[in-house]
């Protein structure tokens, strides 16, 4: 597990047999040109308050195995400062996901955040086994705002990606 206060910058690693790879990492992340092989579970998870914006860039994620319930791949907790993810030029392919998990999933925040550096962008997917109808990517965020009310955002830009036909 990479768990870091410091800008954090991975490159040509391959990952085999792993689980809950990265976990609250700080500030500006970079993960490059890296594999992930058979791994199962969190691949990310960011909690919130910590303004990180995490990159992966040309990476693979092959037979991966999402079997922990309430658990996504790619799961982050932003806070108002603005918590990001950045997926481009990955492969996705052999995925399993168990009942109602997604790829990538954000929480329910108490206020509203700087949520729109959210991106997707050139990535293939392959073959992703679910076992409900749930989307792969959760497109949808929300808030709890004034009054205790729930507000609901589009929370990731999705551009350019192969194979999500029917997915989402």
């Amino acid at each position: 597990v990479f768990i870091s206060t410091r800008n954090t910058v991975v490159t040509n690693c391959t990952f085999f047999n792993c689980s809950y790879i990265f976990e609250n990492l700080h500030r500006s992340n970079t993960i490059e040109n890296c594999k992930f092989i058979d791994c199962e579970n969190q691949i990310l998870y960011v909690s919130a308050y910590f303004g990180c914006t995490t990159s992966f860039d040309a990476c693979e994620f092959r037979n991966i195995t999402q079997s922990v319930p309430s658990k996504s791949l790619f799961y982050m907790s932003p806070d108002k400062s603005g918590s990001g993810l950045i997926i481009k030029n990955c492969v996705f392919d052999n995925i399993t996901l168990a009942e109602h998990i997604t790829i990538v999933k954000n929480r329910t925040m108490h206020s509203k955040s700087k949520f729109f550096n959210w991106k997707i962008s050139q990535c293939t997917f392959g073959k992703i086994i679910r076992k409900s109808k749930t989307p792969v990517i959760e497109k949808y965020g929300s808030y709890i705002g004034a009054f205790d009310k729930k507000h609901t955002y589009y929370a990731y830009s999705i551009h350019n990606c192969s194979g999500l036909d029917g997915l989402l």
